[in-house]
C-alpha cells in the first residue's frame, strides 16, 4: 500500500504542476482584472464621497445663510410691527381726541338747548301764574282804572307825536 500511496502522491503533484501551468495565465488575468475593477470602484466611491461632501458643505452654507436671513427677516418684521403699533397708537389718540371734542361740543349744544327749553318753560309758567293772579286779583274797578290809564297814555303820546311833527 505504500506504493499506491506514493503513486497517488506523485499523480497529485503532477496534477498540481499541470494545473499551475494551464491555469497560470487565466489566474493572472482574473487577478489583474479583479484588481482593476476594485481600484476603479474605490476611485468611483472616493469621487462620489468627495462630491457628496462638497454638496453637504454647500447645503450647510446655504442653511447657515438661510438661518441668518430668517433672523434678519424676523428682526425686520419686529421693527415694522413696532412702527405699525406706534402709528396705530397715534391714530387712536387723534381719533380719541376727536371723539372727546365732538362729545364736548354735543354736550354744550344739548346744555344750551336744555337751558333754552327751561327758560321757555319758566316764562310760560310765569306768564300762566301771572294770568291766574291777574284773573283772581284784578276786579272790574281795576280794569276800568287800567283802561283809563292806558287811554290817557295814548292821548299823551298822540299829543307829543303831533307836536313833534
Amino acid at each position: 500500500m505504500d506504493i499506491k500511496l506514493l503513486f497517488a502522491f506523485i499523480n497529485f503533484i503532477i496534477l498540481l504542476v499541470g494545473l499551475r501551468f494551464v491555469l497560470k495565465q487565466p489566474a493572472r488575468d482574473f487577478s489583474r482584472t479583479r484588481r482593476e475593477i476594485i481600484r476603479q470602484e474605490i476611485e468611483a466611491v472616493t469621487l462620489s464621497r468627495r462630491q457628496t461632501e462638497a454638496r453637504f458643505q454647500e447645503y450647510r452654507k446655504r442653511l447657515s445663510l438661510l438661518e441668518h436671513e430668517i433672523v434678519q427677516i424676523r428682526q425686520e418684521m419686529q421693527h415694522l410691527g413696532h412702527k405699525e403699533k406706534e402709528i396705530l397708537i397715534k391714530q387712536a389718540k387723534v381719533y380719541a381726541e376727536k371723539i372727546r371734542s365732538d362729545a364736548t361740543r354735543v354736550a354744550e349744544q344739548e346744555l344750551r338747548r336744555a337751558k333754552a327749553q327751561l327758560h321757555q318753560l319758566t316764562l310760560k309758567e310765569a306768564l300762566h301764574i301771572a294770568e291766574q293772579l291777574v284773573k283772581n286779583r284784578v276786579t272790574i274797578e281795576d280794569h276800568e282804572r287800567l283802561f283809563g290809564d292806558f287811554m290817557q297814555q295814548l292821548s299823551q303820546q298822540a299829543e307829543s307825536a303831533g307836536k313833534s311833527a
